[in-house]
């Protein structure tokens, strides 16, 4: 055969497929998809063609909704907006019901089906007028299933129960249960009314202030918290839609109430809460608009800011650690003051110099700017000395950079029996009430604060370690990265147990200083001959920084150190000796030859 022919043949070939798709194949999805359409309990009507809708049940009326100006509202039992998102699954659902098995075209008594006195009804309006009815009776005796038909047609088919449940819905469950509609952004402030007292809150450059009984900073995470539980709150239930009487509802003197400005207009939205529901386990409420009543859950309430001091923001001071270059501890006898160089690193100046622990500073600077007030109390003269803040226990200054008036925190008496202390912070005109955590965190001593470790180990420096006990010498070097043994034997080293020696090392903290005189005297604390000498050298063979410790002195619980930089005697815990020799001897041992374990 030609290659002519084979290509015509092959082109013929293609044209019966592409005509048995686009005719056969898509005539019988088209025809599937029409057989489909026409199953539809209200087929032809489309949802967006629907213009009413009435579900009644043993002939009484449950909801009737209609469309308005194309917006869908309730319209019996009571007139009220729709919730869209339910609304939407609902109407769905309507115009895709679909008819089950037929049970008969047409029947001459409809009673046998308990036709004749429907149980279940849904009446559609369409925009052109016309009207198509569902009516559904008795339930078939295998259940799951109900007798249905169109009113004046007579053909008699089945609904699934699921779908009959689908449409069966209350006005409640169809209904808007939002009190409000507003976005967070467009509230411009709200004012609260209280028995605990009134205050108000506004926006100012984008910022929430409190602005009556007194201005203050506001609570913008727990301001935007509110406004977004009572933006997303939904009814419980609803009491009464035009209550004439509000007194048994403790809603005619309310004792809380919230009144939001909304928009560039600052148009009022309010709610009053009333008294709480026990059997409903809610508590009534209502808008402004109109007497409506009804129920919220009662923990919407647990949270709700009813004095101003629940609303301020309780932030002691804003500020970041990196500004902070001075912080002063004023204690009645003494005061101790730490400040930053120029590497950032911090020093103790007074009352003696040394280097200061900086984890530990900034650690107290973190617990610091994280720390909440936990309420404000009013302040006067007598108020002021009952509090014991006339001559405060403790006052911490925080210095930041180009600002020569501190931070100040003067601690006063404990406030009894809860775990709190009054306090003076300085920038109000209230005492306030601090957790007495904080203050034991700030109640410090230089020598808390002072940096312990007595070694500042280099590992990327260091290339010879030397340790000398009572009883053996080791001596360990580094060559290109590669660590060798060379006493008190002759071996390889794996750099991670090269590691660990360094690591016990660098954990060397001292708990005392023992001796700072000019002259200690070495024997009376066990270090004329140490236990241990440490020497660390770099790949030249300068000396890094030394260490040695001493053997145990008679009465004495703790070991002594003292290194080459310093004459100071330290006190250490005698199990930093054993990790260090653990350590060492550790690298004597050979390494297992196969990782396998048993189990």
């Amino acid at each position: 055969m030609s290659l002519k022919k084979t290509f015509l043949f092959f082109l013929i070939f293609v044209f019966i497929g592409i005509y048995y798709y686009l005719i056969e194949i898509k005539k019988a999805e088209k025809t599937k998809e029409i057989e489909k359409e026409e199953k539809r309990v209200f087929f032809p009507l489309k949802k967006e063609e629907i213009s009413e809708v009435t579900v009644e049940k043993k002939n009484k009326k449950i909801v009737r909704l209609a469309k308005v100006n194309n917006a869908w509202k309730i319209k019996e039992p009571i007139e009220a907006n729709i919730d869209k998102d339910s609304f939407d699954v609902w109407i769905d659902y309507l115009e895709k019901l679909p008819k089950g098995s037929i049970v008969a075209n047409s029947v001459e008594n409809i009673a046998e089906f308990g036709l004749d006195n429907p149980s279940f009804a849904v009446h559609v309006k369409a925009d052109d007028g016309s009207n198509i009815t569902l009516v559904s009776g008795d339930e078939i005796p295998t259940g799951n299933m109900f007798y249905s038909k169109l009113k004046n047609k007579d053909t008699i088919f089945m609904i699934a129960s699921y779908n009959k449940v689908g449409i069966d819905k209350s006005p409640y469950e169809l209904r808007d249960k939002n009190i409000f509609h507003f976005e967070n952004d467009e509230v411009q402030g709200f004012k609260v009314a209280t028995r605990a007292g009134n205050y108000s809150v506004e926006k100012m450059a984008g910022e929430w202030q409190v602005v009556e009984p007194k201005k203050a900073p506001a609570d913008s995470e727990k301001i935007a918290s509110l406004l977004q539980k009572i933006r997303t709150t939904e009814i419980k239930k609803f009491i009464a839609e035009e209550a004439d009487e509000l007194d048994s509802y403790g809603l005619n003197n309310p004792p809380a109430k919230i009144s939001f400005l909304i928009g560039k207009d600052k148009a009022p939205h309010s709610l009053a809460f009333g008294i709480g529901n026990t059997e409903e386990k809610g508590v009534y409420a209502k808008t402004a608009s109109k007497n409506k009543v009804f129920l919220l859950k009662k923990e919407f309430l647990n949270d709700f800011p009813h004095r101003v001091n629940d609303i301020r923001d309780k932030s002691i001071f804003q500020f970041t650690n990196d500004r902070i270059n001075k912080i002063q501890f004023v204690f009645s006898e003494k005061t101790i003051t730490t400040t930053k160089n120029k590497e950032k690193k911090w020093n103790i100046i007074e009352p003696r110099k040394a280097k200061a622990d900086d984890f530990e500073v900034n650690s107290i600077l973190d617990y610091v700017s994280s720390s909440k007030v936990i309420d404000f109390i009013p302040k006067d003269r007598e108020q002021k000395n009952a509090f014991a803040l006339k001559n405060p226990r403790l006052t911490v200054k925080l210095y930041e950079k180009d600002n020569t008036e501190p931070k100040t925190i003067s601690f006063g008496a404990d406030n009894q029996p809860t775990e709190s202390v009054y306090a003076d912070i300085g920038i109000l005109d209230e005492v306030v009430l601090l957790d007495r955590e904080l203050f034991s965190k700030l109640d410090i001593t230089d020598m808390s604060l002072q940096h312990k470790y007595l070694l500042s180990i280099s590992e990327d420096k260091t290339a010879r370690i030397q340790i000398k006990t009572s009883d053996n010498e080791y001596l360990a070097s580094k060559t290109e990265d590669k660590w060798t043994l060379e006493k008190p034997e002759k071996k390889k080293l794996k750099a991670i147990k090269v590691k660990e020696v360094l690591w016990s090392l660098g954990d060397v903290k001292f708990t005392d200083i023992v001796d700072e005189s000019e002259k200690p005297d070495l024997s009376a604390f066990g270090l004329q001959n140490p236990a241990i000498k440490v020497n660390l050298r770099d790949d030249k063979g300068k000396n890094l920084e030394s260490l040695f410790i001493s053997t145990k002195v008679k009465d004495a619980d703790v070991l002594f150190a003292i290194t080459d930089k310093s004459k100071t005697i330290y006190s250490i815990e005698p199990k930093l000796r054993d990790e260090i020799i653990s350590s060492i001897k550790a690298l004597l041992i050979n390494p297992p030859q196969s990782d396998t374990m048993e189990n």
